[in-house]
């Protein structure tokens, strides 16, 4: 039921996207499809880099994990410092998944509201249009990639951005 959900939120960023005068193929890769619609709500890259960063650091975590298991594999499992390594990875990933957790709601839950709402405002859509898009992405994209919305491009000043 999900991939259905998923291929139809992706048909509306398509049809969506090209209102933008932006390709419609990007709406096919997920963190990439992100930054562009960043691009179309005309918000800074630094948004775009809060919204990600709680991703990258698990990407860093799994980048670690690989270095601490070629170094084990090198020095074999006895090494003290393959030991020192392990017994902290044991100890704090639990800690940094809760982190993990923790820091998704506090930043990207409201940050992707505002991003939704900008879509919306960019859109000529108002407050209802972004619980739509917060709650059932998969059919409001639709209504606005295919529905008679127009895309104007929202002027903000630097502060606003």
């Amino acid at each position: 039921m999900q991939i259905i959900f998923y291929v139809l939120e992706v048909i509306g960023l398509w049809k969506m996207f090209e209102k933008a005068h932006v390709a419609g193929w990007k709406a096919l890769i997920p963190v990439y499809s992100t930054y562009h619609k960043v691009k179309i709500a005309n918000r800074s890259l630094s948004f775009f880099w809060f919204m990600i960063s709680p991703f990258i650091g698990v990407f860093i975590t799994v980048i670690l994990w690989g270095i601490i298991g070629l170094f084990s594999s090198i020095l074999g499992d006895t090494s003290p410092l393959i030991t020192l390594f392990s017994d902290l990875v044991s100890r704090t990933v639990p800690f940094f998944v809760g982190l993990f957790v923790i820091l998704v709601l506090i930043v990207t839950l409201p940050l992707g509201i505002i991003l939704q709402y900008d879509i919306a405002k960019s859109f000529g859509k108002g407050a209802w249009m972004t619980v739509g898009l917060v709650l059932v992405p998969f059919i409001c994209n639709l209504v606005l990639g295919y529905g008679k919305a127009e895309y104007k491009k929202i002027h903000r000043t630097k502060e606003e951005q």
